[in-house]
Parts: C-alpha cells; structure tokens; sequence
C-alpha cells in the first residue's frame, strides 16, 4: 500500500506496507517545498496474517510499483500510463529472477564464457531482483519519474527516455522522452498481453515495449547491478544483441546509422569503433531487456518453454548433408514432433533455375543455355523415375526411415512438407516477361543475335511446373513405402502445400493482364526473385533488413568481396555445398566468362564501395548471402502458409 502526494501539495506523509515481507516503510515532508526524507525500517507492523492468493502475475501475490513524481511535467494521463508499465516492468523482473533460464533467451544473449562462471546465473538474477526491489521502493532505492521532452537526449540523441542514477541518494529519476509515446515501434504492454493467449508474439516486438524499454533504463544503475558497473549501451536490437553475445559485433555497423557521433565503446587498435568482446554483452542494457521480455512474455503467451526445440536445418543440403544432420542429433528419446522438407537440391534445384530462367552467365548465348536446361531437366526427371536403389524415391524412403529408427518411440512422428508449383502455366501475359536476372522486365529490349533472354512461355513454365509435381509423386511414393517398411506404421506424413499458393500466390497469376510480370509490389506473390524484398508481416521486412545490414557491414570489414577460382571452384565444393560458396562460384565464372559483362561491372563497382565504406551501396547488396540464397524461395507469407499447412496436418494426427 504506498499513499503518495495526496492533495497534490506534497505535503503527505507515506506509509508503505509490502506484505510479500511484511515490512513497513515511512516517508515524510518536512516543509511545503516538498523536500524530506525517509525514516529508517519500522520493522515489522503486526499485521493480521494474510491469506495468499493467486492472481493474474504468477504469484500469490502480486508485487506492487512504487514511483513517484517530482514535477508536473507528466500529465495526469501519462502518468497513470507509467504506473502501469512500471508495475509490469516490476512483474516482469520478479518472473525473469525466478525463471531466468525459461526458453533460449538466457543462453541467446548472453555470451558462452560468461555463462561457464558458476555464479553468473545467480548474480543475473540477482540483477532482476535488484530491479524490482527498485521498482517496490523503500529505503533501498527509490524510483521517480519526470516528462521533460526537452533535454539533449530526447532532442538531439532521440532516446526513448534516460535514467539519472543518483546513488547516493539511494534515488534514480527516469525521464520520459516524447518518442516513447509517439514511436508507432513502442508499444503498450497491455496491447501484447491482450493478444499472446492466441497469438504467438514475435521477441522483437515484445522487446520494444514499454516495460521493456523501463527494465533496460533500470539496469543503468548501480543499484541494479548490485553497486557494480552500471550497464551501458554497446548494443540495439535483436540482431546486433545476437551478434555481441556471439563476439560477432562491429559496432561501427551500427553507430554508423545513429545520429551526432556516439562515444567510441570497443576501440580498434587505431582507436576507431571497432569489435566488441562477447564479454560486454554482460554490461549490455538491451541484453537484460531481451531475456526478461523473453522470458515473461512466453510465459504468458501460447508458447510452452517446457517444449524444447532443435533445429537440424542447413540450407543447400542434400540426402547425403541429411544423413549428417541425423547422426549428430543428440536427443531423438525426447522428440515427439519432427518436420523435414528434402529432395529439391537432390534434383538440381538451382541448375535448373540458373539454365531454365534466370540465366545469369552472359557469357553463353540462348542455345547454350536453352541446351543445359533441357539436360537439367533430363537429369532430374531420370533420377526422380529411376525404381531402383540408385533412385530417388528409395533413397528417400530410407532417409525417412533412419530417422524413425534414430528416434525408436512409437509417439514420434515425421512431417515432409511438399514443393510447390512455382507458375500459373495457364495464363498468357507472361510470355512477353523474362526473370532474367541482369534484364528482368515485361517486353525487354531484343537481346539479338545472342538471344540469352528467356520468356516465361506456357511450355516452360508448365515444364518446370510438371518437374515440381513428379518431385511430389516421388516424395509422397517414399512416405509410403517408409511407413509399409517400418512395420505399417503411419508414423510419416505428407504436408501438401499446392492448394495454398494455388490460390493466387505464385508468379503469372494474371489472367486478364491486371499487372505484369516481375512485380516485386505485389503482396500476393509469396516467392522471392533475384534481390527481392520481404514481404511486410509481423516484423519479417524489418528483420530481413537488419540481417542485411549486418551482412554489409560483414563484407565491408573484410575489405573486399573474394572469389574462388573460376577454373576449379565448381569441382570444390563437393557434393553437399553451401549456397552462398556455389553463388560466389557461380559470379567467378560469369566474370571469367565476360570480363565486360554486367556481373563484371558490378563486381568492380561493389569492390569500389567497399573501399570507400558506402553502407547503402545496391552494388553491394547484389552479393549478400540472403540475396544470393533466396530466389525463388517463400516470402514471409508464404512461410506462414507451410506453418499452417503443418499444425493442420500435426492436428488432424492427433498431437497437438
């Protein structure tokens, strides 16, 4: 119970009761001014016993903010606004000191050889736990809050508010910056917490708002830090807190798009912003935000941190990187749930969109690269038919098996998703399109007497279509002959996603010419073409960028964009190559091919960008592993669709 300023003239006393520990604190003011100061621990009050309750926290009983404010800076509104996040920034902070460990966010952002110290998770916790002793007032450390709009770092710096740590005092004033109301990024606790029992919320949403944004400020003090060094701020954000846990982060990557010019916090040896050590992510205020927002929004959302989860994907694998992918799983006795998508690089999946449609060599004219898409074609449909045990379909049929026998339990069941049609091969405005990938367009300028542009022509988009269609039969032929063999269970199912991006989400779904063919603005297209942008759903857009941003900013510290040799790169990389180290092949060849060709010139004006530190170079973007990798891939929404399709057939089984 906490009676604070009553008749707004400051001239109360206030007597605070916290029955968690049943000690009773009282505050004083000697004069009109408002100036006073507190008594010492009255100690206990001999209160009645009380009965524990359950409420709506997550605890018997719910601790209760205190906060005070020393001006009228804060409306009436925005104050009681501020209560309010502050009392689920204090739920927020006695919830992560509890289940500090809950989810992945512990081991997520903090770095490998802090969390090896055998104290470290007790003393995290601890900081929590300062914090909300901070926020319950008292004695200890008292909390107050003003709205000034007007100081240097509301205006100049654009923070979100700040935190005045006056530790002497045992008093801290968080202050309130405009944008914290206005940002449309920030948001109110409640509008999550009205919403996470039927969706799941995305981290980097929850993570920006309010009572998260309050825990960061509050671990800019000494108090919270158990009278350490206070937390400062070498990173923002998702992306760049991941990569400073993982010793990854230049933090020039991101001063570099801050305003005035930020204090140098991980020098290089010139004295310049440089890479910090994972070791700082333990001082990092957003770090402390991140896990707390982790931890508390999961346990109130539809998301059960007691499920645990492994990933095994690795993109570019074929059957023979999936044996790997099984031997090194360590736990199949607690797996109950696994989904696998496999068989599209085992055809040649990007031969086929290298020779069939992008055709991004110059080099070579339209006969020779006509003549390699036919032979890709060839290839793909004689393994996808061979019957024997060099065939597709059996080796399908045996990758499936050995995970059913890696896990062993009869509860275990696997879900292969399908592939999906990537052409509406019935309309007609596509013929007169090319997804070339140097001369994209709808009526391109004639290409003569090299003719490397190739048309989206019925007859080819209906090949390609047919190929992606046989690759299902095979697919769903090998569930079958998996569950016949593993004893007539009906342990592996088949994940059909044709129906969802039949309805109007593939390319050439323009009948009637309602728009033409590339079309990077339409939402409804949930495939990605060479350096398309994401489409815009629960933060998907904003997440592809900061990726991007850090892979530019990886590719501007090495200095230099490096290719493999031209002559041997391709016999290199083996049987199970990474994307990326096939693309950068790939561009070597198509330069060695064309020393005056597009690809040259970019190259040369990308290494030209690079050299002068141009962040916003599009030269550069051509050569970043998500741009390099997507093609022809699903866009966010179209990732929500398999998501879908799978909890409808994992439904319609019986687990969930």
């Amino acid at each position: 119970m906490n009676f604070g300023a009553l008749g707004g003239q400051h001239r109360a006393d206030i007597i605070q009761v916290i029955p968690r520990t049943n000690l009773a604190y009282i505050s004083y003011n000697k004069c009109p001014s408002g100036s006073g100061g507190d008594d010492a621990n009255m100690g206990d009050p001999e209160l009645p016993a009380y009965t524990p309750i359950t409420t709506g926290c997550g605890f018997e009983v719910c601790p209760l903010a205190a906060i005070s404010f020393p001006d009228t800076s804060c409306t009436t509104e925005r104050q009681a606004a501020i209560i309010l996040e502050l009392q689920s920034t204090l739920e927020m902070a006695v919830d992560t000191e509890a289940n500090l460990q809950r989810g992945v966010y512990f081991t997520k952002f903090f770095d490998e050889g802090s969390r090896q110290n055998e104290d470290f998770a007790a003393n995290t916790a601890r900081v929590y736990g300062n914090v909300a002793t901070m926020l319950q007032g008292g004695p200890a450390y008292r909390v107050t809050a003003t709205c000034d709009s007007s100081t240097k770092y509301c205006t100049k710096i654009g923070w979100y508010a700040h935190m005045n740590d006056n530790a002497k005092g045992k008093v801290g004033r968080v202050n309130f910056c405009e944008k914290f109301w206005t940002d449309s990024e920030i948001v109110s606790t409640d509008s999550i917490l009205s919403t996470c029992k039927t969706t799941v919320p995305d981290l980097r949403v929850v993570q920006r708002t309010r009572s998260a944004i309050l825990l960061h400020e509050m671990t800019h003090t000494s108090f919270a830090m158990s009278f350490g060094e206070k937390t400062r701020d070498y990173a923002y954000g998702y992306t760049f807190c991941s990569l400073l846990a993982e010793g990854e982060f230049d933090r020039s990557c991101m001063t570099s798009q801050m305003k005035g010019r930020p204090k140098v916090m991980c020098p290089d040896l010139s004295g310049n912003e440089g890479n910090c050590m994972a070791s700082m992510s333990v001082k990092n205020a957003d770090t402390y935000a991140f896990v707390a927002a982790g931890v508390w929004y999961s346990g109130k959302s539809v998301n059960d941190a007691n499920i645990e989860y492994v990933e095994k994907v690795c993109s570019g694998d074929t059957l023979t990187g999936l044996t790997g992918q099984i031997n090194s799983w360590s736990n199949p006795e607690r797996a109950s749930i696994a989904t696998l998508s496999i068989g599209g690089n085992d055809v040649g999946f990007s031969s086929l969109l290298r020779y069939c449609v992008i055709t991004p060599n110059t080099g070579p004219s339209g006969s020779a690269n006509r003549a390699n898409c036919v032979a890709s074609e060839k290839k793909a449909t004689d393994y996808m038919l061979d019957p024997g045990t060099t065939g597709l379909r059996y080796k399908l049929k045996e990758a499936y098996l050995s995970i059913l026998r890696k896990s062993g339990h009869d509860y275990f069941h696997l879900y292969i998703t399908s592939y999906v049609n990537f052409f509406n091969a019935a309309t007609s405005d596509c013929a007169d399109t090319t997804f070339h990938y140097w001369w994209a367009g709808y009526k391109p300028s004639s290409d003569w007497p090299m003719n490397r542009i190739v048309y989206l022509s019925t007859d080819l988009r209906s090949e390609l279509n047919t190929l992606v269609t046989q690759l299902n039969t095979v697919i769903a032929g090998a569930i079958v002959d998996a569950n016949n063999e593993y004893g007539g269970s009906s342990q592996v199912h088949f994940v059909d996603l044709a129906p969802a991006f039949a309805a109007g989400h593939r390319w050439c779904e323009n009948p009637n010419g309602e728009f033409h063919e590339p079309d990077v603005s339409r939402a409804d297209t949930w495939l990605f073409l060479s350096a398309w942008k994401d489409t815009s759903i629960e933060s998907a857009a904003d997440v592809t960028d900061a990726v991007e941003a850090a892979e530019v900013a990886t590719l501007i510290s090495s200095g230099n964009i490096s290719l493999p040799d031209a002559g041997s790169c391709y016999a290199a990389l083996g049987t199970d190559p990474d994307p990326y180290a096939y693309a950068m092949c790939q561009v070597s060849i198509s330069i060695s091919e064309d020393p005056a060709g597009p690809e040259a010139m970019r190259y040369q004006a990308a290494q030209a960008a690079i050299a002068s530190g141009d962040y916003n170079s599009q030269d550069i973007a051509g050569y970043l592993p998500t741009r390099q990798i997507k093609t022809f891939h699903p866009r966010s929404p179209g990732m929500v669709a398999y998501r879908d399709a799978l909890l409808g057939v994992i439904e319609g089984v019986g687990q969930l």
